[in-house]
């Protein structure tokens, strides 16, 4: 297989991720050409919820996945030989299901009628690209003729490597913005001294905070976009919706602004 096409696929996937635009069928379809799984390729998203896990699957090159077909296959996950394997390699390699078990023998039961029969998969291979305490990633390769070799397999590891880094990275950021949110909503209302004294009502949202506490330490607007991962004219319109609702007439007035509100908090 084309091992260069792969690696730009996870280079391309890792950056779509810390920029948090993931587009899970795009990813299933390109793998799904990548390694000629003509089962079609499956990226499931399982949230830990109470009283029963949910799934989201989402496939490419290959039939759709209804929300029926996830909320069956929810109750078996935990039986599944693959996913097993999964969680006990997590993102450290891919899993090749006919390594952890007799195929003959899985063809037979409820586990891979439900799961693997939509998409003929009579043989798969796996890798676990984000594992954590709320919510797990995963994504799933089928065939129906033939099994996916031992170089497949380590290509799949590659893939999966600076991807699950990527999942991690864009967590870390999520946690420090979510905390950078929590302390921007805290501060209590002040007066405006500059656009006429009344009092700022709508407090900015979790994005316009962060946007407004990097431009008042200092940061250009082609900074904070590269560093929020968003594009200079969005800057611009965050910092615009400030301006209008405080009644502020600018940059200067914003941070000063700012700098005060956070004193209070």
């Amino acid at each position: 297989m084309n091992q260069a096409a792969t690696l730009r696929c996870a280079v391309d996937m890792a950056h779509a991720i810390a920029r948090d635009e993931f587009d899970e069928r795009v990813f299933a379809e390109q793998l799904a050409s990548l390694f000629d799984a003509d089962g079609g390729v499956g990226v499931t998203t399982m949230t830990y919820t109470l009283p029963a896990p949910t799934i989201s699957v989402v496939v490419g090159g290959g039939p759709l996945c209804s929300e029926a077909m996830a909320r069956n296959a929810a109750p078996l996950a935990a039986r599944h030989p693959g996913i097993r394997a999964q969680r006990r390699e997590g993102t450290a390699r891919g899993v090749r299901i006919s390594d952890e078990v007799n195929i003959r023998w899985f063809w037979t039961t409820e586990t891979w009628w439900v799961m693997h029969s939509p998409w003929s998969g009579r043989y798969s291979l796996g890798a676990t690209l984000h594992s954590g305490r709320d919510a797990v990633v995963f994504v799933g390769l089928n065939r129906a003729r033939r099994d996916f070799t031992d170089d497949e397999l380590l290509s799949l590891t590659r893939l999966q490597r600076p991807i699950s880094a990527a999942f991690r990275y864009r967590r870390a950021l999520q946690t420090a913005l979510d905390q950078l949110s929590t302390l921007a909503e805290s501060a209590s209302p002040t007066h405006i001294d500059q656009g006429g004294g009344d009092q700022f009502h709508d407090a900015p949202t979790r994005r316009e905070a962060e946007v407004l506490t990097l431009m008042a330490a200092g940061w250009t607007n082609a900074q904070i976009a590269s560093r929020l991962f968003i594009t200079e004219r969005t800057v611009r319109k965050h910092l615009s919706s400030v301006y209008e609702k405080a009644g502020l007439p600018g940059r200067a007035a914003a941070a000063s602004w700012w700098e005060r509100r956070r004193d209070h908090a």
